[in-house]
């Protein structure tokens, strides 16, 4: 889920992608943690592009900080994230120990997806997937595949060891079978033609539903890549849609840029009664999690937390509450309808009863100081982790806002 402030940047071969194109918007698939592009000074609107990309070069990796993008969690022992250097590392978020950082692509990688806590699958700006294990650091013997040459992944979803599917910056799907490399039958299908496809939720093996960036959904069948006969269709006109959460098969809500939620039935494309709901006047939404098919919070650039129920886009009694004074929050996770963790962009997370807005007595607490946390997943009401700009992880309990005795740990 990216900031207003992420950028994007073609190349003759791939993308760099940072987020938001001058004219042209672009987001990442969820749980996508970005490079400090705004700490380093990259101005906010990108210039016509003038990059050239050369040909792969070996590279080895002695230290220095990486940046992570995307960690995905396969139980409450074992993570896996990959960096934009092509690398991957697993770590104990319990009780990570430095563990040496593992080359699996020469590319930079976008989305990854874990089947089991022995199969990770990554994707990456140039059409490739590459399925490893992430005790090791192992790729299998299918080694990097190309999958949909040229094109930049926006993500991955694996609705089993031998079924993933990938989302493309010019709407297109392709399924295939990541202990192969093996794309299926169907081959890359235009499922939105020409446009950039920001999120996906598969909800099983033969439904999955993308967003994009004005305002569009499109369901499908990722076995034969045929679209469900909604086709595509637009529930949240012109705006770019920038996370998605599914409940079931019959119930998904996107968020917006402009702080509005929208809840549909991926079966028909149908919005709700409700239809397009202003849930945060004026602000952009730049994450979210849903406790229940009832009960979705929202956290925004603004500082605040807004909790909602999907079925009628009515913000519950508490309405936008603000908790994190004066930094902008970047993500959130839920580990119950009465408690949930948000992270922002100085190293502090804050955790809060959804229901209420009532933050904890920790109240806003630095877990890692200086930072900007660019992800949180909770294994537990007691375990939270987090991922910073600078390639360390932090475990914490956010009931009271403790870091664990591993503290902030470089992990790539």
């Amino acid at each position: 889920m990216l900031g207003p402030e992420d950028l994007s940047r073609r190349g003759s071969v791939g993308v760099m992608r940072y987020g938001v194109v001058c004219g042209r918007a672009r987001f990442a698939f969820a749980f996508s943690l970005l490079g400090v592009l705004v700490a380093a000074g990259v101005p906010a609107v990108a210039s016509a592009d003038s990059f050239s990309w050369s040909a792969p070069i070996a590279l080895v990796r002695t230290g220095g900080l990486q940046s992570l993008t995307v960690v995905s969690c396969s139980s409450a022992t074992q993570c896996t994230a990959v960096d934009a250097s092509g690398q991957e590392v697993t770590f104990n978020p319990s009780s990570p120990v430095s563990p040496n950082p593992v080359t699996i692509e020469r590319v930079p990688l976008e989305g990854v997806s874990c089947a089991s806590g022995t199969q990770c699958t990554a994707v990456d700006y140039s059409g490739h997937e590459v399925t490893f294990d992430p005790t090791s650091g192992t790729v299998n013997a299918a080694g990097v595949k190309s999958i949909d040459p040229g094109q930049a992944f926006a993500g991955v979803a694996c609705a089993s060891a031998t079924q993933c599917t990938a989302i493309d910056g010019n709407g297109s799907e392709v399924t295939f079978d990541p202990t192969s490399g093996t794309v299926n039958a169907a081959g890359v299908t235009s499922i939105d033609p020409g446009q950039d496809l920001t999120a996906l939720a598969c909800a099983s093996g033969t439904q999955c539903t993308a967003v994009d960036i004005t305002g569009d959904e499109v369901t499908f069948d990722p076995t034969s890549g045929t679209v469900n006969a909604a086709g595509v269709k637009s529930i949240d006109p012109s705006v770019a849609l920038t996370a998605m959460a599914c409940p079931s098969g019959t119930q998904c809500t996107g968020v917006d840029q402009s702080g509005n939620e929208v809840t549909f039935d991926p079966t028909s494309g149908t919005v709700n009664a409700a239809g397009v709901k202003s849930i945060d006047p004026g602000q952009y939404l730049h994450g979210m999690a849903c406790a229940s098919a009832a009960q979705c919070t929202g956290v925004d650039y603004g500082a605040s937390e807004v909790t909602f129920d999907p079925t009628s886009g009515t913000v519950n009694a508490a309405g936008v509450k603000s908790i994190d004074p004066g930094q902008p929050v970047r993500a959130v996770a839920c580990a119950s309808g009465t408690q949930c963790t948000a992270v922002d962009n100085s190293g502090s997370e804050v955790t809060f009863d959804p229901t209420s807005g009532t933050v904890n007595a920790a109240g806003v607490t630095s877990i890692d100081t200086g930072q900007t946390l660019r992800g949180v997943a909770c294994a537990s009401g007691t375990q939270c982790t987090a991922v910073d700009s600078g390639a360390s992880e932090v475990t914490f309990d956010p009931t009271s806002g403790i870091v664990n005795a591993a503290g902030v740990t470089s992990i790539d």
